[in-house]
């Protein structure tokens, strides 16, 4: 069923050198999978300095309950106190279903 709201999304944007750092605490808190890409972009820090350093965008989807655990958690692994470090949001979602067996998660 996908109007369930028993699940929050992951949304962050880091600096891709954090990247060991990020897999790192995902592993710890137990997140059984995630994505991620390369991505552009601005944000606050519009110097240019900043508008070419690479960033990855990570989703991640966890039950409701276990959001701020992980979202703290990636915040902590991406932070280097400099400009430009990105940022980390969540927004519910609907319910999911795997596509191979249609089962409801």
């Amino acid at each position: 069923m996908l109007i369930d709201t028993e699940f929050a999304l992951i949304v962050a944007y880091v600096r891709a050198e954090r990247k060991l750092q990020v897999k790192n605490a995902l592993s710890k808190a137990k997140v059984d999978g995630y994505t991620y890409f390369p991505v552009r972009g601005t944000g606050e820090e519009t110097l240019t300095m900043y508008d070419n350093e690479e960033h990855l965008r990570y989703e991640v989807i966890v039950p409701a309950a276990k959001a701020i655990e992980v979202g703290e958690a990636l915040v902590a692994a991406a932070r280097t106190g400099e400009l430009g470090d990105g940022v980390v949001y969540s927004v519910p979602v609907g319910g999911a279903v795997k596509v191979r067996t249609g089962e409801s998660l």
